[in-house]
């Protein structure tokens, strides 16, 4: 399967997609231009989609009839703004990026360079991409931590792309976000277990593996306590135990509610339920803070089940999606529709080349020889 070459159209998303990312560009207040944002990406989208002169799945029919469930059950500003992402992901994720991969890693790069400029200016919490958000700019980082490790999975280990990896999880660190730090920090443990079991070249440089182990004592023992005081500070927020405070009473609340009122627990109080619920938290208009909570108890069990059966597009991606929303899902990323977004093409371009979670049979270093394993379309993907 050969893909056509970049064009003017290809162009128009990746920048539009760049500009979309770069809050910090157009606005100092997080959400201000969040709407305005989700409509550009929702008429890029269906531009795209027209332009490209594509043709609707069966489950594309069903994803819409979801998102206008969605609008239908609850025809507010939230209402809209969650039919819009639904259905701007439908149009999203059939588009096929020239090369995908090379455009996240630019992404993460872009990332990192922020994220290390932010700190040497003496941000607290390096907010990168985002004018106000450390936590979107974790969870972005996030995900593309996680994209790149499946691709080494099915495309063999490239160095440079480790490295990038660990830089991730080095600018989540520097968010102080701690439950995103920990997801990133566990999933890139995991890769390096399932590469030195598998990989026999690796495993068999035990020397290296042992000097490397050295070298790491050499430097704990120079540089132990100016780092752990270092790390105890970026653990330890001011704001940590209030943060976690507030969302207990909110899960509490909104759990309470539902065992309570069976036509909730079910159905849903309709789209914006928890905002008005917990207007005044903090002073702000702000939902329950966990997404899959969020859509319970607006929509009802019933309503999540529906929404999560209709946009899981295969096998291969549920863990991957639920290994990314899960974690993003304790930040209302939902609200984030450049997250969503880059959520849904990368699931549909994992889709679209076969790639799986953890490789069985054991590839080589990426280069020459693997190149021939690839398939007609990762061929003209990479």
């Amino acid at each position: 399967m050969k893909l056509k070459k970049p064009n003017g159209l290809e162009a128009l998303i990746v920048i539009y997609l760049f500009l979309a990312l770069c809050e910090f560009l157009y606005t100092r207040n997080t959400g201000q231009w969040t709407k305005v944002v989700l409509a550009g990406f929702f008429a890029v989208g269906v531009y795209a989609f027209f332009m490209e002169r594509q043709k609707l799945k069966r489950l594309n029919v069903i994803q819409l009839m979801v998102a206008f469930g969605v609008l239908l059950w609850s025809v507010n500003s939230q209402g809209i703004r969650y039919f819009l992402t639904l259905t701007t992901v439908v149009f999203w994720a059939r588009h096929r990026f020239g090369a995908l991969e090379k455009l996240i890693k630019i992404m993460a790069w872009l990332g990192i360079v922020l994220a290390f400029v932010q700190f040497a200016q003496g941000m607290t919490r390096v907010t990168g991409f985002y004018a106000n958000s450390p936590t979107q700019m974790a969870c972005t980082m996030y995900l593309f931590e996680c994209y790149l490790l499946i691709r080494m999975m099915n495309t063999g280990v490239r160095p440079s792309t480790l490295l990038l990896c660990a830089l991730c999880i080095i600018a989540i660190f520097l968010t102080e976000t701690r439950s995103v730090l920990l997801a990133g920090a566990a999933v890139f443990a995991g890769y390096g277990i399932i590469l030195f079991v598998d990989y026999s070249p690796i495993r068999s440089k035990k020397l290296l593996f042992v000097l490397a182990g050295l070298m790491l004592l050499l430097f704990l023992a120079v540089f132990a306590k100016p780092l752990i005081s270092f790390v105890q500070s970026k653990f330890q927020r001011t704001n940590s135990s209030d943060s976690t405070n507030t969302r207990m009473f909110m899960y509490r609340t909104v759990l309470d509610i539902m065992r309570g009122d069976k036509a909730i627990l079910l159905f849903g109080g309709k789209g914006g339920y928890t905002h008005e619920l917990f207007k005044g938290v903090k002073g702000q208009y702000i939902p329950v803070h966990q997404d899959f909570l969020l859509f319970a108890v607006e929509y009802g069990l019933v309503g999540l089940v529906v929404i999560l059966t209709a946009f899981l597009w295969g096998k291969r991606t549920a863990l991957y999606f639920f290994m990314v929303y899960g974690v993003g899902s304790f930040h209302n990323v939902i609200l984030n529709p450049v997250f969503v977004i880059l959520l849904a093409v990368t699931m549909a371009d994992m889709e679209r080349r076969g790639d799986r979670m953890i490789r069985l049979k054991r590839l080589p270093a990426a280069g020459p020889l693997q190149a021939d394993k690839r398939t007609e379309y990762q061929k003209g993907q990479l």
